[in-house]
């Protein structure tokens, strides 16, 4: 489906990388594909934008699990699942780092903090030392390790993705993901 489909295509730009196909067990009807994969700008990582993007969430006789994933913690300090929750009962809303979400999976991932930048995602600060001992020698291509946060940020998704980042601070990755 749609965000299989961006998730593949965005870590295949990387010549390096294993060859992966996502399969879903989730099968979407025509509406759903339309609105699976959505870019926001917002002002603030707090919850009154946050609330907006919610506002798109179809509302359903289910319960839907909601992921807010960031890079880091500090990306979504300022967001209250708990409140969020409140004006929005059908919702199951949490908030992760995108590592801490790793092998986890929800309806809807909203994915926070894709600023372009040198401290934005990806990172332009380089890697740390250490890391590099563990990715193998041969991966030289541009922000590969980013890429595979990024690839495990958008697999997390069954059924709706939202890429975020800041009024006229969008990342190259959301550049990329329009395209």
């Amino acid at each position: 489906h749609a965000i299989n489909n961006v998730a593949s295509t965005f870590i295949q730009r990387n010549p390096f990388q294993i060859v992966k196909e996502v399969k879903s067990k989730n099968v979407l009807n025509k509406t759903q594909t339309e609105y699976a994969v959505n870019f926001c700008q917002i002002n603030q990582y707090d919850n009154k934008s946050i609330q907006k993007i919610i506002d798109f969430i179809p509302e359903g006789n289910t319960s839907k699990e909601v992921f807010i994933l960031g890079r880091k913690n500090f990306d979504f300090v300022d967001i209250k699942p708990s409140l969020l929750m409140s004006k929005r009962h059908d919702l199951s809303i949490k908030k992760s780092t995108i590592h801490k979400a790793k092998g986890l999976e929800a309806d809807v991932v909203i994915v926070i903090g894709l600023d372009g930048g040198i401290k934005g995602f990806p990172n332009k600060t380089g890697d740390d030392p250490l890391l590099s001992v563990f990715l193998p020698g041969e991966d030289l291509y541009m922000d590969s390790e980013e890429r595979r946060v990024m690839y495990v940020a958008m697999t997390r998704a069954k059924q709706m993705i939202f890429f975020v980042y800041k009024l006229h601070n969008r990342s190259e990755f959301i550049d990329e993901l329009i395209e």
